[in-house]
């Protein structure tokens, strides 16, 4: 139950999303796999802000559509795996 709710609200915060940053497309929301931080990453990249106001920006829809990024669902557990590159993009994996 926990997953498919979550979902939803990942669905309402794309939909969301898209109606203010239309250039980002489908495929680049699915790569951010529901991290604020590779959300940021992406309006910083297509629409020129400041990583705060990026944040910011990805933390207000959130709230709107009340998703979070750290919903963890019955079978699998999310982990981010911290790097040491300055962009501080990080490694995303799933451990079962």
């Amino acid at each position: 139950m926990a997953h498919t709710t979550n979902a939803w609200k990942w669905n309402d915060f794309t939909t969301r999303a898209r109606k203010e940053y239309p250039e980002i497309n489908d495929q680049e929301y699915h790569a951010t796999e529901g991290w604020y931080d590779k959300m940021a990453q992406l309006l910083m990249e297509k629409y020129g802000m400041t990583h705060d106001e990026a944040m910011k920006k990805t933390r207000e829809i959130a709230e709107d559509v009340d998703y979070h990024e750290n919903a963890v669902d019955d079978d699998k557990i999310r982990s981010f795996k911290l790097d040491t590159n300055s962009d501080h993009t990080g490694e995303m994996t799933d451990i079962l």
